[in-house]
């Protein structure tokens, strides 16, 4: 397996090799549009915002969203992409997560959330420029307009 990122997260190595892009659209913006997006309705108004904390608040968003179908389905893939490394070895994750994980909550908590942050970063990044894009014109469209001094004297 070609692999892109790799951890070490508890006991073991886990690796992944890219979601394929139909898959990252796919999930990406079926996430954004039924987890994420309530998490994040105030982005475009929130100029401080930087994209770790947007991170944080999508990958919470989903964790703690993780008996969606949606949220199903996208771990689904991205347990098809990993592998845990056990004596130079690799293991398909999407056959054996469930009984990888046995006893390891922890470890599952942050192998999904290292896993999902890097399956979708770069489409969350390129999201979050644009809602701040867009954020920020509907800021200013919706912005009281200021009167001048010779209409407010008129």
């Amino acid at each position: 397996m070609t692999t892109f990122v790799s951890k070490q997260i508890g006991d073991h190595v886990y690796a992944m090799r890219p979601l394929a892009p139909d898959k990252v659209l796919q999930h990406g913006y079926a996430l954004l549009a039924n987890v994420v997006g309530a998490g994040i309705k105030d982005i475009g108004t929130a100029s401080n915002l930087d994209f770790g904390a947007f991170m944080g608040i999508a990958i919470g968003g989903i964790l703690t969203r993780i008996n969606s179908d949606v949220v199903k389905a996208a771990i689904t893939d991205v347990m098809h992409t990993a592998v845990v490394v056990k004596n130079e070895a690799e293991v398909e994750l999407d056959k054996s997560w469930k009984v990888h994980f046995i006893g390891k909550p922890g470890d599952l908590a942050s192998f999904l959330a290292w896993a999902l942050t890097e399956q979708f970063r770069d489409f969350f990044v390129g999201t979050f420029d644009q809602l701040q894009a867009v954020g920020g014109q509907a800021m200013k469209a919706l912005a009281p307009k200021k009167e001048s001094s010779e209409s407010a004297s008129g």
